[in-house]
């Protein structure tokens, strides 16, 4: 028959390298690791993926949920023009300099 901290050992080693910092985690620094504190890390790791799951299914359901309209147009017609920079004395309707845009000629009035 095998004493519990055998057992405890036992287990660990003859996890997965998905353990591996679990391994790590539980010996280090302990002369002794018994089968029961291996079995709860086991489980709350269990726990811990399981809740992390849910959260990344909710996660990619609310990106769906603020993904694009189907609507919208596509192309140029449906960006938004960017604003440059005008100089100070440029009018903003023709773009010409030496005059503002209440004072322009091209403006109908």
């Amino acid at each position: 028959m095998f004493k519990e901290k055998d057992l405890a050992l036992m287990l660990l080693v003859s996890l997965p390298e998905e353990f591996e910092f679990l391994e790590m985690t539980l010996l280090h620094g302990k002369n002794d690791v018994s089968f029961r504190e291996v079995c709860a890390a086991l489980y709350s790791y269990k726990l811990r993926k399981k809740d992390n799951q849910r959260n990344s299914n909710r996660d990619a359901e609310a990106l769906v949920v603020r993904g694009r309209s189907q609507n919208r147009p596509i192309g140029k017609e449906g960006r938004s023009k960017s604003k440059n920079k005008l100089s100070k004395d440029e009018c903003t309707f023709c773009h010409e300099i030496d005059y503002w845009k209440k004072d322009c000629p091209k403006l109908e009035k």
